[in-house]
């Protein structure tokens, strides 16, 4: 019976998270999807770190390490004004050049 109960709990609950998006677009509130997945990006960082730190009794680092270097990224865009993620995705911020990392010249042989 337990059993049972607990494949009807993850059904109900996986529905209700996939009717979030449908419900959050019909509602025109786009912050809702995007705090929703704000939370599942947590949720899957804070349940990867306890399977590792749990079940594998390892300590992980590159958790430390990726979540320092998101900070150190965000830190270093918001000094200089960047504040918005989109904006940098769609390069219309006036310190973002989208083909900064483009050589500028390829040699001949490359273009044929």
């Amino acid at each position: 019976m337990a059993d049972r109960r607990r494949v009807i709990t993850l059904t109900v609950g996986g529905v209700l998270l996939a009717l979030v998006p449908p419900i959050a677009a019909l509602t025109d509130q786009p912050f809702y999807l995007d705090l929703f997945r704000r939370m599942m990006i947590f949720a899957i960082a804070a349940v990867s770190l306890d399977l590792i730190l749990g079940y594998g009794g390892m300590v992980s680092f590159g958790h430390a390490a990726y979540l320092g270097i998101g900070a150190y990224a965000v830190g270093i865009a918001a000094f200089h004004g960047i504040t918005n993620g989109r904006r940098v995705l769609h390069h219309d911020h006036p310190r973002v050049r989208p083909d900064a990392l483009l050589p500028r010249h390829q040699p001949r042989d490359l273009r044929r």
